[in-house]
Protein backbone atom coordinates (compact mmCIF):
# COMPACT_ATOMS: atom_id res chain seq x y z
CA UNK A 1 0.00 0.00 0.00
CA UNK A 2 1.05 3.53 -0.61
CA UNK A 3 -0.57 6.69 0.60
CA UNK A 4 -0.35 10.39 -0.24
CA UNK A 5 -2.13 13.50 1.01
CA UNK A 6 -3.56 15.42 -1.94
CA UNK A 7 -5.63 18.47 -2.70
CA UNK A 8 -8.58 18.03 -5.04
CA UNK A 9 -6.64 19.42 -8.01
CA UNK A 10 -3.85 16.89 -7.42
CA UNK A 11 -6.36 14.05 -7.52
CA UNK A 12 -8.02 15.39 -10.68
CA UNK A 13 -4.61 15.70 -12.31
CA UNK A 14 -3.85 12.08 -11.46
CA UNK A 15 -7.18 10.81 -12.81
CA UNK A 16 -6.61 12.83 -15.99
CA UNK A 17 -3.44 10.82 -16.73
CA UNK A 18 -5.35 7.54 -16.94
CA UNK A 19 -5.68 6.07 -20.41
CA UNK A 20 -9.44 5.69 -19.89
CA UNK A 21 -9.73 9.43 -19.21
CA UNK A 22 -7.65 10.18 -22.30
CA UNK A 23 -9.88 7.94 -24.42
CA UNK A 24 -12.98 9.78 -23.17
CA UNK A 25 -11.39 13.09 -24.15
CA UNK A 26 -10.39 11.77 -27.58
CA UNK A 27 -13.94 10.48 -28.10
CA UNK A 28 -15.38 13.90 -27.25
CA UNK A 29 -16.96 12.61 -24.02
CA UNK A 30 -15.37 15.06 -21.58
CA UNK A 31 -18.85 15.42 -20.10
CA UNK A 32 -18.39 12.11 -18.28
CA UNK A 33 -15.20 13.36 -16.61
CA UNK A 34 -16.78 16.74 -15.87
CA UNK A 35 -19.74 15.04 -14.16
CA UNK A 36 -17.40 12.83 -12.12
CA UNK A 37 -15.26 15.82 -11.11
CA UNK A 38 -18.34 17.87 -10.16
CA UNK A 39 -19.77 15.04 -8.04
CA UNK A 40 -16.44 14.45 -6.32
CA UNK A 41 -15.95 18.19 -5.72
CA UNK A 42 -19.19 18.33 -3.74
CA UNK A 43 -18.03 15.42 -1.56
CA UNK A 44 -14.41 16.56 -1.19
CA UNK A 45 -15.14 20.00 0.22
CA UNK A 46 -12.99 23.10 -0.38
CA UNK A 47 -10.43 22.72 -3.18
CA UNK A 48 -7.55 23.39 -0.78
CA UNK A 49 -8.70 20.70 1.67
CA UNK A 50 -6.16 17.87 1.75
CA UNK A 51 -7.30 14.27 1.98
CA UNK A 52 -5.42 10.97 2.19
CA UNK A 53 -5.38 8.98 -1.04
CA UNK A 54 -4.37 5.33 -0.64
CA UNK A 55 -3.99 2.54 -3.17
CA UNK A 56 -2.48 -0.94 -3.38
CA UNK A 57 0.63 -1.70 -5.35
CA UNK A 58 0.78 -5.19 -6.83
CA UNK A 59 3.97 -6.52 -8.39
CA UNK A 60 5.02 -9.75 -9.98
CA UNK A 61 8.74 -10.31 -9.47
CA UNK A 62 10.98 -12.99 -10.89
CA UNK A 63 13.86 -13.82 -13.18
CA UNK A 64 13.71 -14.47 -16.87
Amino acid sequence: MTSEVWKLGDFFGYISTWSAAQRLIEAGREDILETFFADLSRLWGPDEHKRPVTWSINMRLGRV
